[in-house]
């Protein structure tokens, strides 16, 4: 199990790392966003989204916490327009 440590999937196979999410989150900076407590989304990356989904560019989806939507969608629509 690797709870206490972020997996980096920048690149195939994943990476692991030794910080935790928040540590990893606070590194990234605006351009990503923390949709549920395992994942961090890079803006870049989405395609589209709705409640309780991300879908990537490369075609993957991810989790995004209900809670997390109004968040998401205002973040996302902040990044569109700083672009």
């Amino acid at each position: 199990m690797v709870a206490p440590s972020a997996v980096l999937a920048f690149s195939r196979p994943p990476r692991h790392s030794g910080a935790r999410m928040k540590e990893v989150e606070e590194i990234l900076g605006n351009g990503f966003f923390r949709c549920h407590r395992g994942y961090l989304v890079n803006f870049a990356a989405v395609k589209s989204f709705e409640v309780g989904t991300i879908l990537l560019k490369n075609g993957e989806s991810i989790l995004m916490a209900k809670q997390k939507f109004n968040d998401f969608a205002s973040a996302y629509e902040t990044y569109l327009n700083e672009r």
